[in-house]
């Protein structure tokens, strides 16, 4: 079994501190869950998920 990177934790705890979804980041990246599934994982590479990943935690950045 795969070990989450600390990225992928990263990215994880900060969609969820924002109260998104995968399915809200798919949908503003315009991509399938899946592949927000990979990217969260760090399996894969978007360009367009981890602007809209961005768009979506820039608050929760900002107060940390």
């Amino acid at each position: 079994m795969k070990k989450h990177t600390r990225e992928s934790k990263r990215r994880k705890a900060l969609l969820k501190a924002s109260g998104h979804t995968y399915d809200d980041l798919a949908n503003l990246a315009g991509v399938t869950w899946r592949m927000v599934k990979f990217w969260m994982d760090g399996e894969r590479t978007s360009a367009p998920i981890n602007a809209a990943f961005d768009t979506l935690t820039a608050k929760v950045e900002s107060a940390a």
